[in-house]
This record gives structure tokens, sequence and C-alpha cells, in this order.
């Protein structure tokens, strides 16, 4: 069963110079796009993004252990240590520093991989999967 939705063109238009053709796209985890044609444009985003969720999960595990040790620490009184925890180990500026280098740098992979597919083509068809689905 396919299901399609009909988004408005004047709400999405660019003036930027594009392909002539017409092109089917599917969007995909390993890959940004697939075309009609069979290519694959923007390989390696799953690589991408697997790297990031898994530094991400170690360092997060790591940082729980820290997180009870300091809440041990508070438990039994032992204040200024826990504060010490917190102050310098439980902090979020590099963890936030991380995440926006992270979203900058696959922003411009799936940028540079939707400005291939636009140049190839005039006319793209791609599915919206941003709708509802009914599960009936």
């Amino acid at each position: 069963m396919a299901i399609h939705y009909a988004i408005d063109e004047t709400a999405v238009c660019s003036t930027k110079p594009c392909g002539d053709g017409e092109l089917g796209v599917d969007k995909g985890y390993t890959e940004a796009y697939a075309d009609s044609e069979g290519e694959r444009h923007g390989e390696g985003l799953g690589d991408l993004l697997a790297a990031e969720s898994d530094a991400r999960k170690v360092k997060g595990q790591r940082r729980n252990q820290l997180r009870a040790v300091e809440q041990k620490h508070r438990a039994a009184g032992r204040i200024k240590k826990a504060d010490n925890i917190r102050r310098n180990n439980l902090g979020n500026q590099k963890w936030d520093r991380r995440q926006k280098k992270h979203t900058a740098q696959t922003r411009d992979f799936l940028c540079h991989a939707a400005h291939r597919v636009v140049d190839r083509a005039g006319t793209i068809a791609c599915e919206d999967l941003t709708a509802p689905m009914s599960s009936s």
C-alpha cells in the first residue's frame, strides 16, 4: 500500500537554478536520498549519525556513574566533595558544544545531498513523512 501527500509548490518554491528532468526521491538513514534512477545521494549519513550516537551513549553512561558518586557523597554529608564533582565533571558546556557541532555537520551533509538532487532535476517527487499515518 502506498500513501502519497501533495505539497503546495508555491509554499516551498526556490529561485535557485536546477536541472530540467523529473526525479523521484526516497529519504533514508544509510544515505540521505535514493532517486528513481537508482543513484544514492549522501551516502555515509548512517555512519555519521551512528558514530555520534555511540559516542554520546558511552559519554552519557560515564556521566551517570559520576552523577551517582556525586549523589552518594551528597547523601553522606560530604557536600564540598559533591559540589566539586558536579562543578568539574557534570557541566554541559562541552556536551552542548559537541551537539551544536554535530547538528551543523549533519545539516551540511544533508544540504550537500539535497543540492546534488536538485542540480539534476527540475521536478522532484518525494514522500511527506510529517503527516500522521492511520493504522487502519
